[in-house]
């Protein structure tokens, strides 16, 4: 937090650091898997049950952790005001990052299946560290912390980049306090960085790293679905609006979008209904603390 009061230009410059430290630290891991000798992989055991409710319950978990391992590849829509061509820079950051994502994530679980087996992979609590005991020995744990603090330093970096320009947003539109519009001279929206870090520092001390991670998967897919539901509404009420941004075979593709989200949420909420129940129980508890601040603006 320290750093980004100092100014914008900080934080960036931090993020773009850490970014390419913890691509370098991925690409050697892979790299180190790949030279690894292998072992061969077992015949997997299938079952020819066509319904089989404890995968589909695994298969939606699943997909918790790797909405949150995607997480953050619309993050640069947020700094749209802050570029100097949004309309060209931001699509091309939102492809380029998602296929940047998707090779890395490939090719981290190929290497990993180059060196375990997946029957062995699959009872693991942990796989990166399993893969680096056998191939750095007992310095692998070491290896996989050093790995580990690079990429959450970047993601906390970024994620404390992202929620006080949300917050000036709002505070600029009359959403939320009047305060949040302050910048200081660095650049930085001072007071809606300050009412992030406490809100996260609240959410911190209410669940462990994987609870979080859970809230994360299930807000993302209701703020992406209603995103995409905005773009639908937006174009037909305000048609005449200048659309810098293109929208492939639209309006297909977004009732598509639409569509996948609302089944991944029923999917999320039939594997972690607890998870679900708290994500509501906070946005009960948040509206109406909306409609004071809104009324009051």
């Amino acid at each position: 937090m320290l750093i980004h009061l100092s100014g914008l230009k900080n934080g960036s410059t931090i993020q773009q650091i850490t970014s390419l430290l913890k691509v370098i630290c991925f690409v050697a891991l892979v790299t180190a898997c790949f030279m690894y000798t292998g072992v061969e992989v077992p015949a997997i055991k299938t079952d020819s049950s066509f319904f089989q409710v404890g995968l589909i319950f695994g298969f939606f978990k699943s997909l918790q952790l790797i909405i949150g391992t995607y997480n953050g590849w619309n993050s640069v829509c947020f700094f749209a005001e802050e570029n100097d061509d949004p309309s060209k820079n931001i699509p091309k950051s939102l492809y380029s990052g998602v296929l940047l994502v998707v090779a890395i994530y490939v090719l981290v679980n190929v290497a990993f299946f180059h060196v375990l087996p997946i029957e062995t992979l699959a009872k693991s609590n942990l796989a990166a560290a399993d893969v680096a005991k056998i191939l750095f020995g007992k310095n692998g744990a070491i290896i996989v912390t050093v790995i580990s603090i690079f990429s959450l330093i970047s993601i906390l970096n970024a994620f404390m980049m992202i929620p006080p320009r949300i917050l000036y947003g709002l505070s600029r539109d009359g959403f939320f306090i009047e305060k949040g519009t302050q910048v200081n001279k660095g650049g930085t929206p001072i007071v809606a960085l300050l009412v992030s870090s406490l809100f996260s520092l609240f959410l911190i001390c209410i669940g462990s790293f994987e609870v979080l991670f859970s809230f994360a998967a299930f807000i993302s897919i209701i703020v992406w679905g209603l995103a995409y539901f905005s773009l639908l509404k937006l174009r037909t009420k305000e048609p005449d609006l200048p659309r810098p941004y293109r929208s492939f075979w639209y309006p297909w593709t977004t009732i598509i979008a639409i569509t996948a989200s609302i089944a991944l949420l029923i999917g999320f909420i039939y594997s972690d209904p607890k998870s679900f129940i708290i994500i509501v129980g906070i946005t009960a508890v948040s509206y109406p603390l909306f409609l004071v601040l809104k009324k009051k603006n």
